[in-house]
C-alpha cells in the first residue's frame, strides 16, 4: 500500500508543481548550452543566429502574455503594433543595404510590366503575407485562453507538421518516419487532455480552453507552411528556377506591407479603434513589456528568415522547438503555470517522436546520398515549390468555393420553394424550366440489325434495319420533305405553308422548349434571321435514322455574317462579324401525313470550334454578334457549377497528397 507521503507527491505531479525560479534559470541555461554544442559547426554566428532565435520566441511569448495579464487584452492590436514596425525595420534596412540594385524594387523586375509585377507578387509573396498574419493573430490570441507553456508545447508539433506538408507535395516518408509521427502526435494528445485537465482544475470554463488550443493549432499550421513556402524564396529549387533568389532583408521587406494592412484590417474588423486610443493610458511597466515585446518580434522576423535561409524550412523549425522546453520552465516560474506529471511525458513523448523523425530523416538522405553543408544535414532541395503553391491554393479555393456553394444553395432552396408556394397559389409558372409540358413519346422503332453477331463495336446493318420499318414515308421522300420545311423557315417565309408543321408540334432546344406550334411560329418569324444574316448557310447533311425510321437527323456547321437587323426582344442592328457555329446535331420527327411534330435543334457537338462558346441556335448567333443573353445559359455551353469546381480542386489536392488513380498512375510509371 502507498503511504501517505508517496500518496501526496503523486497527487502533487499529477495536479502539477510551480517550479523555483533558480531551477528555471538554471535549466534554461543548461538548453542554451546544448544548443552551441549542437550547432557549433556553423561557428559562432551560427549558434548566435540559432540562440537569440530561441531568446525571441520565448522574449515575444513571455511579454505578450505579461502584456495581456496587465489588462491590455487586445491581442489583434498587439499583433498589427509588431507588423507595422517590422515594415518600418524593413523599410529602413533596404534605404540602407548596399546590395539592392537602384534599377529594381528587391525582387521585383524593372523590364516587367505592372501586371507580370503584381502576379508575381500575389502568387510568391502574398500566400506569405497572409500566413504570417494567421500565424501571429492566431498565436497571440491564443494567450488569452491557454498559458504561454501550454502554447508552446503545442507547437513541438510544428517541424513534423511541415515535413507533412512537404510529403503532401512529394516528398518520400519512410516507414520510421511515419512512426515518429504517430509518436508525436500520441504525445500532443497527451499533452491536450492534460491541459483541459489542468484548465478544469482551475474552474475555467472548458469551452474557452478548447478555443485557444484550436487558435494555437491554427497558427500552428500556418507557420508550417509560411516556412516552406519562405524557403521556397530564398533557397534555390530545381523545379522552380524562374523564382529570383530573395535575401532575408528583401523577403521582409516584400511581405511586411501586405502583413501590416491584413493585421491592421483584421483589428478594426474584429477589435475597432479601442486598443489603439487605450495605448495612449498604458502604465510604464505594460508600455515596456509591449515594446520588448515589438522589439522581439522585430528581430525574429529577421533573423527567422536568416535561419531558414541557413538551415532550410524544416530544420529551421527543429531548432526553433529548443525554446519550448525554456517557454515551459520560465512561465512555470515566473508566470505561476503549474507543470504536471501529463505536461512532462506528453512533452518527452513528442520530443521523442521527433527525434524519431529527424533520425529517420538523416538516414534517408545519408541513403539516397543528399548534399551535406558544415555538417548540418540538409537536402538538397528537390521540391517542386510550384506544386506547393498549387496545392495549397487548391485547397484553399476548394474551401471557399464549397461554403460558397452551401450558402447559395440554401438560399437557392429557400427561393426555389417560395417560387413553387406561389405558383400553387396562382397557377403560375406553366411550362417554365422547373415545370415543363411534356414532350411527345417515341412513336416508331427499329430493332437493330448488326452487320456481324460477333461485332464488338454492334456495327449497324443500315438496309436490313430500316427494312423493318412500318413508317409509310420512305427514307429518300422524308429527307426531302425535310429540307423542304428548312426552306421554308418553318412556314415563317412569304408565300410558305404553316401545314408544314403538325398541330401538335413541339420545338425542343437545349434549354429552350417544348414550344408549341403557335408560339415557336411568332417567335422564329419575328427574328427575321435571313435578313439579318443574308449569306446564312446551314451546311448540313441529312441521314434518316435507321432505329428511329420517322426521324430526320440532320447535322450543320452554319455561318454567315451578320450585315442586317436581327430582332431579338429589341433591333440589333448590322455588327458585320462573322458566325461560325459549332457543329450542331438536329433532327425532325414526322406523322404519317409527312407533318413535322418535333424540332430539335442547337445540340452541340463540338464546343471548341466555332466563335459561340459552344452555344447553338439562335443563342449561338446572338452570341457570336455580341449581344449573348444575360444568362449563363447563354454565354457559353457549360457553366461548371461551384460544387464541381469545389471537387475538382479537392481531387488536384489529393493527387498532391499522392491519392486518386492519377496519383497511383504517376507512381506506378517507369521512371
Amino acid at each position: 500500500m502507498m503511504g501517505s507521503g508517496g500518496f501526496d507527491s503523486f497527487q502533487l505531479l499529477s495536479e502539477g508543481v510551480i517550479l523555483p525560479q533558480w531551477v528555471a534559470l538554471l535549466f534554461t541555461g543548461s538548453i542554451f548550452a546544448g544548443i552551441a554544442c549542437a550547432y557549433r559547426s556553423h561557428g559562432l554566428s551560427g549558434v548566435a543566429v540559432v540562440s537569440t532565435q530561441v531568446m525571441a520566441i520565448m522574449g515575444v511569448q513571455l511579454s505578450t502574455k505579461l502584456v495581456l495579464q496587465n489588462g491590455f487584452a487586445y491581442p489583434t492590436c498587439i499583433a498589427s503594433l509588431h507588423f507595422l514596425c517590422v515594415w518600418l525595420s524593413a523599410w529602413v534596412v533596404e534605404r540602407r543595404s548596399a546590395t539592392v540594385a537602384k534599377d529594381k524594387l528587391l525582387g521585383l523586375a524593372q523590364d516587367a510590366s505592372l501586371r507580370d509585377n503584381a502576379a508575381w507578387y500575389f502568387k510568391r509573396i502574398l500566400p506569405i503575407a497572409v500566413l504570417q498574419t494567421l500565424n501571429v493573430v492566431l498565436n497571440t490570441s491564443s494567450l488569452m485562453y491557454i498559458g504561454a507553456g501550454f502554447n508552446a508545447i503545442i507547437g513541438i508539433l510544428c517541424p513534423v507538421l511541415t515535413a507533412l506538408v512537404s510529403a503532401t507535395l512529394g516528398a518520400h516518408i519512410t516507414s520510421l518516419a511515419w512512426v515518429g509521427i504517430v509518436t508525436a502526435i500520441a504525445g500532443d494528445a497527451i499533452i491536450s487532455v492534460e491541459g483541459l485537465k489542468s484548465i478544469a482544475r482551475s474552474g475555467e470554463p472548458l469551452s474557452l480552453a478548447l478555443f485557444g488550443m484550436s487558435l494555437g493549432v491554427g497558427a500552428l499550421f500556418a507557420r508550417s507552411i509560411r516556412s516552406v513556402l519562405m524557403d521556397c524564396q530564398m533557397n534555390k529549387y530545381e523545379a522552380d528556377e524562374a523564382c529570383p533568389r530573395l535575401q532575408p532583408s528583401q523577403l521582409v521587406a516584400l511581405a511586411s506591407p501586405a502583413v501590416f494592412v491584413l493585421g491592421f484590417v483584421l483589428t478594426l474588423a474584429v477589435e475597432g479603434w479601442r486598443p489603439y486610443l487605450a495605448l495612449l493610458s498604458l502604465d510604464a511597466s505594460t508600455a515596456l513589456l509591449l515594446t520588448f515585446s515589438t522589439a522581439c518580434a522585430i528581430y525574429l522576423s529577421f533573423m527567422g528568415m536568416v535561419l531558414i535561409k541557413m538551415l532550410g524550412a524544416a530544420a529551421a523549425q527543429i531548432a526553433g522547438k529548443l525554446n519550448i522546453l525554456v517557454t515551459v520552465a520560465l512561465s512555470s516560474a515566473f508566470l505561476h503555470e503549474r507543470l504536471s506529471l501529463g505536461f512532462v511525458v506528453g512533452a518527452a513523448t513528442v520530443l521523442a517522436g521527433a527525434a524519431i523523425f529527424e533520425s529517420a530523416k538523416v538516414s534517408s538522405a545519408m541513403h539516397h546520398g543528399l548534399q551535406f553543408s558544415k555538417g548540418a544535414c540538409k537536402a538538397a532541395p528537390r521540391r517542386k515549390m510550384g506544386s506547393a503553391v498549387s496545392a495549397l491554393g487548391n485547397l484553399s479555393t476548394a474551401i471557399v468555393l464549397v461554403g460558397t456553394d452551401v450558402v447559395v444553395s440554401l438560399l437557392r432552396a429557400i427561393s426555389l420553394g417560395l417560387v413553387d408556394v406561389i405558383d400553387r397559389l396562382c397557377s403560375s409558372g406553366k411550362n417554365t424550366s422547373r415545370n415543363k409540358v411534356a414532350w411527345h413519346p417515341q412513336r416508331y422503332s427499329n430493332s437493330p440489325v448488326y452487320i456481324s453477331e460477333t461485332s464488338v463495336l454492334g456495327d449497324l446493318d443500315v438496309d436490313k434495319t430500316m427494312a423493318q420499318s412500318k413508317f409509310p414515308i420512305p427514307p429518300e421522300k422524308l429527307v426531302a420533305r425535310a429540307k423542304e420545311i428548312l426552306a421554308s423557315e418553318f412556314g415563317t417565309a412569304a408565300g410558305s405553308d404553316s401545314g408544314s408543321l403538325a398541330e401538335d408540334f413541339q420545338f425542343v432546344a437545349p434549354i429552350i422548349g417544348p414550344l408549341g406550334k403557335e408560339e415557336f411560329m411568332k417567335a422564329f418569324g419575328s427574328f427575321k434571321l435571313k435578313d439579318a444574316v443574308p449569306d446564312l448557310a446551314d451546311n448540313s447533311w441529312f441521314q434518316v435514322d435507321p432505329l428511329e425510321p420517322n426521324r430526320v437527323w440532320f447535322f450543320a456547321r452554319a455561318t454567315g455574317t451578320h450585315t442586317g437587323t436581327l430582332n431579338f426582344g429589341r433591333p440589333i442592328p448590322a455588327t458585320n462579324k462573322r458566325i461560325e457555329a459549332p457543329p450542331q446535331a438536329q433532327s425532325m420527327l414526322f406523322n404519317e401525313q409527312g407533318q413535322c411534330y418535333t424540332l430539335t435543334v442547337g445540340y452541340c457537338m463540338d464546343k471548341r470550334i466555332g466563335n459561340t462558346d459552344g452555344l447553338g441556335g439562335v443563342f449561338g448567333i446572338l452570341k457570336a454578334v455580341g449581344h449573348g443573353l444575360p444568362f449563363p445559359e447563354g454565354q457559353r455551353l457549360y457553366t461548371p457549377s461551384l460544387r464541381f469546381e469545389a471537387f475538382e480542386r479537392i481531387a488536384k489536392f489529393a493527387e498532391a497528397c499522392g491519392l486518386g488513380p492519377n496519383a497511383q498512375n504517376a507512381r506506378q510509371s517507369p521512371k
